[in-house]
């Protein structure tokens, strides 16, 4: 059982973090954009995640909505 409560408290602890990590995000983007960024940033492995980061900066979420109308 103390494991499991231990466990509960990393859980806690961890989805505190992201949720100070996407507030912090929305102060610099539309919610729209920080969740694109937040996506490709968990698609990148641990090796790759970075460049993923940076795909998402240079292709920003507004210019792919941008590409899909003129299709």
């Amino acid at each position: 059982m103390e494991m499991n409560i231990d466990l509960n408290q990393l859980c806690d602890k961890w989805l505190e973090l992201k949720k100070q990590q996407m507030q912090n995000l929305l102060k610099i983007a539309l919610p729209d954009e920080a969740l694109y960024r937040e996506i490709m940033l968990s698609l990148g492995y641990p090796n790759n995640k970075i460049n993923f980061l940076e795909l998402a900066l240079l292709t920003p979420y507004a210019e792919i909505k941008k590409l899909k109308k003129n299709l």
